[in-house]
């Protein structure tokens, strides 16, 4: 993991207690997320988890980390994608970090539009790769 090609920074706050994810996706769309949180200082994962949803439901996850260990960690995800059917050949996958019911200030947005996504028939899926570094808020 190339640390120096992060550019998303999630502000958050202790205060404000657990970091909830919610994940969402368009119609006729199924995806899946695997996310990764890194300490800053080690190139290996600590947490992992994964989360899916299709068809428009939403689903939120608490982060799986205490929230007084987060300042400066990075948090990696890939998302797969595919279509529920075979006329469906574009979308959007979206997730939100919230704490309390607010979301946390993200300086990129974490809404992917994907195009020519494969339908899950065919065991194919579009693919993203993306990160974040989790930073106190002062």
């Amino acid at each position: 993991m190339e640390r120096s090609k992060i550019s998303r920074i999630c502000l958050f706050e202790v205060e404000k207690g657990p970091i909830i994810i919610k994940l969402q996706a368009s119609a006729n769309i199924v995806a899946g997320i695997d996310f990764k949180i890194y300490r800053p200082d080690v190139d290996e994962h600590f947490k992992q988890w994964k989360m899916g949803v299709q068809n428009t439901t939403a689903l939120e996850q608490a982060l799986p980390a205490d929230v007084t260990i987060l300042n400066k960690c990075i948090l990696t995800w890939q998302i797969l994608v595919c279509g529920r059917d075979l006329e469906t050949t574009a979308g959007t996958v979206n997730f939100a970090i919230t704490q309390k019911g607010n979301n946390c200030r993200i300086n990129i947005p974490t809404t992917w539009n994907f195009t020519d996504i494969p339908p899950c028939a065919v065991k194919a899926y579009s693919k993203i790769t993306e990160s974040l570094v989790f930073m106190l808020k002062t």
